[in-house]
């Protein structure tokens, strides 16, 4: 079977070169990704919260008369992966983006996962 690669962006076909080009692309965008996530929860201002959750939210007003609506759009466990979404994705948005900040000191699922992406896995 054969099958042919596509790059989405160009529209040009990818050869194997091509292909792994853009796979050492990809995981070098991932290493640097987790190495800012660790970074990061390891020395951002919590905003005075226990195990923050950075919840895009997004504000639509339809009608001039009507009520706002709010949606959270995405949850981060950094405030700078927040802003980030927020600068490369606003525009697929029809409202207003903002951060607001949330506990997630009641959901230990959150509390681990944030634990673990930490390095801390012993029990306690």
């Amino acid at each position: 079977m054969d099958f042919h690669v596509i790059n989405g962006e160009t529209g040009e076909e990818l050869d194997r070169e091509g292909i792994e080009k853009l796979e050492k692309e990809y995981n070098e965008h991932q290493r640097k990704t987790r190495e800012m996530i660790l970074h990061e929860l390891n020395t951002q201002n919590n905003q005075g919260t226990a195990y923050p959750m950075y919840c895009v939210i997004e504000i639509v007003n339809y009608e001039p008369t009507s009520d706002t609506d709010e949606r959270i759009r995405e949850i981060f466990f950094t405030n700078k992966e927040a802003m980030q979404y927020i600068e490369e994705y606003a525009h697929e948005h029809a409202g207003e983006l903002f951060i607001y900040v949330k506990s997630g000191y009641r959901n230990d699922g959150w509390k681990l996962a944030r634990e673990l992406m930490k390095g801390n896995t012993s029990d306690k």
